[in-house]
This record gives C-alpha cells, structure tokens and sequence, in this order.
C-alpha cells in the first residue's frame, strides 16, 4: 500500500513540474537564475522592468522562444543594450562594458 502512495505522489509531483515547464516555455522570455537554464525563474510575454518584481540583476541565462528582446542593464530600459532573438545559456559568455559580461546586469528587457 506504501508503495503504491509513494508512486501516485511522485506520478502527481512530476505532473506539476511538467506543468510548470510548459507555463514558462509559453513566455516569450524567461529568465533564469543560474547557467544553463537552471536554478529559479522569472517569465514574461511583454517588457519588464525587473526591480518591480524582485528580479533585477539576477540573470544568469535566457531563453527568448524566437522572439527578438533587448536586455538593458539600467532601469526603464536605459543603460547598455543588448539585443538578441537567441537562446543564451551563460551570460557570462556575453561581453558588455568595461571588459564585464551580461550574467547578473539585466535590470530590464522589452519585447521587439
């Protein structure tokens, strides 16, 4: 009987984590904590500034779903820019001012 519990409330848990994989790839960009598309997450399907909802500077990759976004290191999109329509792991591997990188900068983002 015990095993039987445990398998309906594993078959349920991944249920929901495929759920919630699916809620985030509907977005047209989704933010993720760590490389590779790990760790938490924040999505949205239109511009963001990333103070309001507790995100900014704490992208480590993105993942646009073909949409085209500028990321922009300032508040209301001010800053540098960086404009892409790609996925990309490691923002560590992206260049911005002064010799940094783009991992941990995003402080805000718009759509097209």
């Amino acid at each position: 009987m015990r095993t039987k519990i445990t398998r309906a409330l594993l078959a349920g848990s991944l249920a929901v984590g495929i759920a919630a994989a699916g809620a985030a790839g509907a977005s047209a960009t989704v933010l993720f904590q760590d490389k590779d598309y790990k760790g938490a997450v924040y999505g949205a399907d239109s511009n963001s500034d990333l103070r309001k909802v507790g995100w900014s500077k704490k992208a480590s990759s993105v993942k646009n779903y073909g949409y085209t976004v500028t990321f922009w290191t300032g508040a209301n999109y001010t800053g540098n820019g960086l404009r892409t329509s790609s996925d990309i792991s490691d923002l560590r591997k992206y260049k911005n001012f002064l010799n940094g990188t783009w991992n941990d900068r995003i402080m805000s983002y718009r759509r097209g």
